[in-house]
């Protein structure tokens, strides 16, 4: 999860640096990477699940799960 992270923290600076309203706005709702990287780590559980959840080759989605919400 780590690893995704950086990636995706490169990602996100991109953009804002790039001007997308998108993430400009996220980024400022959270305060900060940190606002972003600490509602990453709280839904570790939720991703890691549904990652091991969905592998290739599946016909089915779970059910009665929830997407994490977003602060």
């Amino acid at each position: 999860m780590e690893q995704v992270t950086e990636i995706c923290r490169a990602f996100v600076a991109s953009r804002v640096a790039d001007g997308d309203p998108v993430y400009t706005q996220t980024l400022a709702e959270r305060g900060s990477w940190d606002g972003i990287q600490k509602w990453l780590v709280a839904q570790r559980e939720t991703f890691t699940a549904a990652l091991l959840d969905n592998q290739p080759g599946d016909q089915e989605r779970s059910t009665g799960k929830s997407r994490p919400s977003v602060p």
